[in-house]
């Protein structure tokens, strides 16, 4: 620890490629621990955590904590956490600009790499696609693997479908419905909080997964953290029993029965096209009214009008009312959602519009980094 103190006395950049060094020299003294690299544009965190809960029914796992992502914070965990008992390290690795996967790629060494999911999230900050696909979209992680390694996909993207055709390494690819994946889901059906699904394999294994989770969308989590477990050995049953384990905590969103009378799906941890498309369609199973309350995506570039769009589309299938909270893309939301959707920005006008949605079978889904004394209102009553 002396070594991380005296670092607070050089300037930034300097400490940070100091611990990056360090922890790179760190890591090479255990050889025989192997590291599985996590990427995407979503459902990184969820994978990792899944993944995690999973192997540690059989193994010693050291996991990136939270939304530690970056190549400092993996670094940080790397120094602060790795031990000799380890044998696997899952680390999620985030980028907002080309090159940035690829440098947490030379410091863990990972022999085993997952492709989420690839959206136009962070669109904007990478300045082109190409960039993005380079990122978030696996290249980087893929180009860093070793020849006897692995990449899996998640076979419901159609970007990461391509790249899946052009990848040279060993690689699966996993989905729902799909019979030509290494594992597919099916029978799949979505409670309030339960998900049942069957997994099967292309070698025929079968299992159920009858779990405790909110949305389809977690399917294809499972299905990236099972393909990868089977590597380990573990087989379709063992995998999901294991599922057992995980929380609603590990998925970012929660469903909570506020004091004041709500039923709020909680999903301000953060939002991309996807997550919002696929939180929307999980309030079809309530049979009441059905409200959204979020602010508009951001750094999407070129695309943030089609997306939209494509939201306001859905909220006029699914919900009774949306309330938008900040003004870029408004116009575009309701373009497609028509009066359904409103512009509100006042705290105490928003509460008065989501009153009606009180019932017992009613849903509020709170999405996105909505401001806090907001959110604080709606699942405490209060501001305080």
């Amino acid at each position: 620890m002396l070594f991380l103190n005296l670092l607070f006395l050089l300037p930034t950049n300097i400490a940070k490629e100091l611990i990056i060094k360090k922890a790179t020299r760190k890591i090479k003294k255990f050889p025989r621990l192997i590291t599985i690299g996590i990427t995407g544009s979503y459902g990184k965190t969820s994978t990792k955590e899944f993944l995690s809960t999973i192997l540690s029914e059989k193994f010693k796992v050291l996991k990136t904590e939270g939304n530690v992502n970056t190549p400092i914070g993996v670094a940080m965990t790397i120094l602060k956490n790795l031990k000799k008992e380890h044998e696997i390290f899952v680390c999620e690795m985030a980028a907002y600009k080309k090159g940035e996967v690829k440098k947490i790629c030379k410091i863990t060494k990972p022999k085993i790499g997952i492709v989420c999911g690839l959206n136009e999230q962070h669109l904007a900050l990478f300045g082109s696609m190409e960039n993005l696909i380079s990122g978030e979209g696996g290249k980087e992680l893929i180009e860093s693997l070793p020849e006897d390694g692995l990449v899996i996909f998640n076979g419901e993207n159609e970007i990461l479908r391509k790249i899946y055709k052009e990848t040279k390494l060993r690689k699966k690819i996993v989905g729902k419905q799909n019979k030509n994946f290494d594992l597919f889901a099916a029978n799949i059906k979505v409670k309030k909080e339960v998900l049942f699904f069957q997994v099967f394999s292309k070698e025929g294994e079968i299992a159920d997964f009858n779990l405790k989770l909110i949305g389809e969308q977690n399917i294809e989590t499972i299905l990236l953290a099972a393909c990868c477990a089977m590597e380990f050995g573990m087989n379709l049953k063992e995998i999901s029993k294991a599922c057992q384990k995980i929380t609603q905590d590990q998925t970012g969103i929660k469903l909570i029965k506020t004091k004041s009378g709500f039923n709020v799906l909680d999903a301000t941890y953060s939002a991309n096209p996807n997550s919002v498309l696929s939180h929307l369609d999980y309030l079809k199973v309530w049979e009441g009214k059905r409200a959204i309350l979020m602010p508009c995506l951001i750094e999407l570039g070129p695309k943030s009008r089609e997306i939209h769009q494509k939201i306001g589309k859905k909220i006029k299938e699914v919900c009774h009312l949306a309330i938008i909270v900040t003004k870029d893309y408004f116009k575009e939301i309701k373009k497609e959602a028509g009066e359904k959707a409103v512009f509100l920005e006042d705290p105490k006008k928003i509460l008065e519009k989501l009153l009606q949605f009180k019932e017992k079978n009613d849903i509020v889904l709170l999405e996105g980094r909505l401001p806090k004394n907001l959110t604080k209102l709606i699942l405490n009553g209060t501001f305080n």
